[in-house]
């Protein structure tokens, strides 16, 4: 799990104090390191948190898209149960979750999707390549898995 914003924040604040603040004779540089400092202490961080839902909910969009084509078919549906699994435990955590739930508990789940994610897509793959038109079945969702990420990159 990552940290949460306003501990990266803090720790950036710290580092600013206690290594550079010293070194600083300049009275103006001085001034502006603590109005830098300042500044980062007024960051609204909940938006952070936002985001990260955002983006979880789009994660279990793509998901919850991928299990539409896996259900369509029963040999495909026994074929991923191990996934489809995960993914309903994943989709009834998220249903009774708080509505606001703190960045850890949320950046903690984000992070269990994107694994499932990763495992959805090497479980796909795998069995695209096993012939009888596998592969032509496969392309549109493991082409909307990659759509996701890639426009994802920044």
């Amino acid at each position: 799990m990552r940290p949460a914003p306003q501990e990266i924040i803090s720790g950036i604040s710290r580092i600013l104090k206690e290594t550079i603040e010293p070194q600083l004779t300049d009275e103006h540089a001085l001034s502006r390191l603590r109005e830098i400092r300042s500044v980062l202490a007024q960051v609204d961080w909940n938006d952070t948190t936002t985001k990260l839902g955002v983006e979880t909910e789009s994660v279990a969009a793509v998901l919850e898209n991928w299990r539409g084509w896996a259900e369509a078919d029963d040999a495909r549906a026994a074929e991923f149960a191990a996934q489809r699994a995960r993914l309903d435990e994943l989709t009834d955590e998220s249903r009774r979750s708080p509505r606001y739930e703190t960045f850890a508990a949320l950046d903690a789940r984000h992070a269990r999707y994107g694994q499932l994610v990763v495992d959805v897509s090497s479980a796909t793959s795998r069995w695209a390549r096993g012939g009888d038109g596998r592969a032509e079945s496969a392309e549109p969702i493991l082409h909307s898995l990659r759509q996701h990420y890639s426009s994802r990159r920044g």
